[in-house]
């Protein structure tokens, strides 16, 4: 499913990319890497984009900067019937619904197989988590 977490900024953050694509055997191919710098003291309210170019691909970095935030976790566990029952679960806040995050899409993302669907998501303390898990 991917890393979620929320981690505290009092200065600046570094987000580090090193994508590989698979090779056969043993060998990756170096695909894109690089860094992008949040600036924890000049921080916007509001979802940021950065981008890194390079010759082979663009990667986007989307993220919202939440001030007294607090964790929130989640696991959607099936309990009868066929673990990939699952097919998409979105999360907003009380107080930011135009802003949903799609936190796990089965026709996009990868399966774990366990039948679990998992997140962690940092939530302003004085809203609500909201979460929409869809089932067919």
């Amino acid at each position: 499913m991917g890393l979620y977490r929320a981690l505290p900024v009092s200065d600046s953050m570094y987000f580090e990319f090193h994508l590989k694509i698979k090779g056969d055997g043993d060998l990756d191919e170096d695909f894109s890497k690089g860094y992008l710098e949040h600036s924890g003291i000049r921080h916007l309210q509001q979802p940021t984009t950065q981008f890194l170019y390079n010759c082979l691909s663009t990667v986007e970095l989307v993220y919202t900067p939440v001030p007294s935030a607090v964790e929130a976790s989640f696991t959607v566990s099936i309990l009868k019937g066929p673990s990939d029952f699952i097919s998409k679960v979105t999360a907003w806040t009380s107080g930011n619904e135009e802003n949903k995050i799609v936190l796990y899409n089965k026709e996009v993302a990868g399966y774990g197989g366990d039948g679990t669907v998992r997140g962690l998501v940092a939530v302003p303390v004085d809203e609500e988590l909201v979460l929409r898990v869809c089932v067919f």
